[in-house]
Order: C-alpha cells, then structure tokens, then sequence
C-alpha cells in the first residue's frame, strides 16, 4: 500500500519538473521494480486466466505482456485501483504517445507496462525516442515473428506484399481491477462496465 503511494508521489514530481521548463524536455521511460504483492499477486491471476482460457494459446505459448494503469488514487478506504489487462499488440514507430507507459516491469519474466496518465491534464509529457524504441522491442519479443505476407485484390492479382506482416489482438473483457484498500484483502475483479 505504501509503495503504491509513493509511485503516486514520484509521478507527481515527474510531472511538475516536466512542466516547469521552457524548452522542450523528454521523459524516459524508465524500469520500475514492483514491489507490491497484492499487485503481482493481482498480475499473475490475469496471467494464469489467459494461460488457462482455452480460446487463447498465445498466452499458453508464452506470448503477451501485461498493461497496469492506476485508475484510481486513495479515496476513503480505497489506497488505489489499478486496471490490469492482457495485451498482445504491438507498438510501432506510427503509434500515439499515450500507447507508450510511463514505466515498465517484469512479473515472473512477463513484461509489465505500467500507465499512470491520471496527472497528465497538468503535465504534457514527450518520451524519448530511445525510450519508445527500447518499449518496442521489449513488446515485440512478446509478440508472435513477423513474416512475410502477399495480399490480393479481389481480382486475384497481386495487390502488395508487407514483409513484417503480424496478426494484432484485441482481448475484450479480460482486464481485471485490482483494488487495494487500508485495512482489508485485496481484491480482484471485472469491471463493473462489462
């Protein structure tokens, strides 16, 4: 509980150095450690329900990253909600800043992107290129290879040919919320908007 205050702390100084300046600055994206075991613990149910949902192999296979966002910070007996979710699609050079996290992690050798956009109406914030590069390549080595693919047009002609062709999913009503409180279990469950 104390650790997820102090993420909270650390982003609001983030955000305030970044504002202050006039020239333009770049945050990096920086390797947190998570130290917090209702989270891991949170983490790794989600894990083991796509590794356990028989419509999904990739997960199985050992494909997937985990995407943790803080919903929702200390209000009356709640210290935070976090929102966690499987991912298994790429980021790539054309992507919009908000896709990239704030920090990343490693749970049980999965790859962890943490977001916590919740003070980003105070602080507009750019990553660096290393930064978003270094976030691709972690994501891609999550990700099925990519191979090359000839499309064709209806007439059966050959229309174009990506040589990095890969299948992107979107995993609907798989995240969880993880609600972490002052002075009881933890608790994980679906959104209440599904």
């Amino acid at each position: 509980m104390k650790n997820a205050f102090l993420i909270f702390l650390i982003y609001l100084g983030v955000g305030v150095q970044s504002s202050s300046g006039q020239e333009k600055r770049y945050t990096d994206i920086s390797y947190l450690k998570i130290s917090d075991s209702a989270l891991i613990d949170g983490i790794n149910k989600v894990v083991n329900q796509e590794v356990n949902n028989p419509d999904d192999s990739l997960f199985k296979k050992g494909f997937g990253y985990i995407r943790v966002s803080v919903i929702q910070y200390p209000k009356n007996d709640t210290v935070i909600v976090y929102y966690i979710a499987p991912e298994l699609s790429a980021i790539t050079k054309k992507s919009i800043e908000q896709v990239y996290p704030d920090y990343y992690s490693f749970v049980n050798g999965r790859l962890v992107l943490i977001t916590m956009r919740a003070l980003d109406v105070f602080a507009s914030r750019e990553f660096s290129e290393k930064s978003k590069k270094n976030i691709r390549e972690l994501v891609d080595k999550c990700l099925e290879k990519t191979q090359k693919v000839t499309f064709y047009d209806e007439n059966n002609k050959k229309a174009f040919t990506d040589k990095h062709f890969r299948t992107d999913y979107l995993l609907f009503g798989s995240g969880k919320e993880l609600y972490i409180f002052k002075n009881k279990p933890a608790v994980l469950k679906r959104p209440a908007y599904y």
